[in-house]
């Protein structure tokens, strides 16, 4: 691993630079990301849920948490919408909600 310091390349396991000392980043343990074309691509064969899931997953690993966030924000909303749709188009698997007992 290479120290962003000094420029010092370093063992993988090494936590700290041998040359400086400046402690080294985890890339070893950082989580991967999905490739957005990907996750665009999964959205259409899946839901668009699953893609804002992953997008959410995305800038964690990247480290901008507000981000995240927002992600995370425009998955409920598009959980909201989806639940709205099933219940307007007759239910999941055909089983109609009771929306109005009589």
């Amino acid at each position: 691993m290479e120290c962003t310091q000094c420029g010092t390349d370093n063992g993988a396991q090494s936590k700290f630079c041998t040359k400086c000392g400046a402690p080294l980043a985890a890339a070893h343990n950082q989580t991967p990301i999905w490739n957005p074309l990907t996750v665009t691509s999964l959205s259409f064969v899946f839901t668009p849920i699953f893609s804002s899931d992953l997008q959410t997953s995305n800038w964690r690993s990247l480290g901008q948490p507000e981000r995240a966030a927002s992600s995370k924000v425009w998955f409920y909303v598009k959980q909201a919408y989806q639940s709205e749709m099933q219940i307007r188009s007759g239910g999941v698997f055909g089983v109609k909600p009771l929306l109005n007992p009589a």
